[in-house]
């Protein structure tokens, strides 16, 4: 009988060694590979993360440029529009403006000369006011605060000394503006 458990025991001893192989073949097989494939995953996963995270940043990015370019789109419709104006808009107030301070500091003014030029890349026109001007040193210099402050968008291109006097400075006033191209 011993011999009969012996060869029981040897079988039972050969099956559980073979199913061990077995089982360790498959291990090195698929767990193994399933473990290496894990870590791959992960690791693309955190790449993946990454890439989507700065793809967000730059998306956010992105959206407040447009935001940005939405709002100076917005500024520069109302700067043409209500700023600027068309000649026909605006002309009359300018030169009214122009009238009113000189008269209210007492400046003697004539001749006003006036030319323009087409910006074509810009869609506007450059119109530029030259005119002679006569008073005393401290009403020019409030004339002009009152143009460099002015709602008319007047820019003081440049100012020509023509003559002095004891009480009065002759010059000419170089102005410019610009108005939008009517459509």
């Amino acid at each position: 009988m011993s011999s009969k458990y012996y060869f029981i025991n040897r079988t039972f001893v050969l099956i559980c060694c073979f199913l061990l192989i077995v089982n360790s073949a498959l291990y090195f097989i698929f767990v193994k590979d399933i473990n290496t494939i894990i870590r791959r995953l992960i690791k693309e996963e955190k790449s993946l993360r990454e890439e989507m995270e700065i793809t967000y940043s730059k998306s956010s990015e992105a959206e407040e440029l447009e935001s940005n370019l939405q709002k100076a789109n917005e500024e520069q419709e109302h700067f043409y529009n209500h700023i600027l104006g068309t000649k026909e808009e605006r002309l009359l107030k300018i030169m009214e403006e122009i009238d009113s301070l000189a008269y209210r500091y007492n400046l003697a003014k004539s001749d006003i000369s006036f030319s323009n030029k087409k910006l074509e890349k810009k869609n506007i026109i450059q119109f530029d006011i030259v005119f002679p001007l006569k008073g005393r040193y401290s009403d020019i210099r409030n004339f002009i605060n009152e143009i460099e402050g002015s709602s008319n968008f007047l820019i003081i291109n440049r100012i020509e000394l023509i003559s002095i006097d004891i009480d009065y400075i002759n010059l000419n006033v170089h102005l410019q503006t610009y108005f939008s191209m009517p459509s």
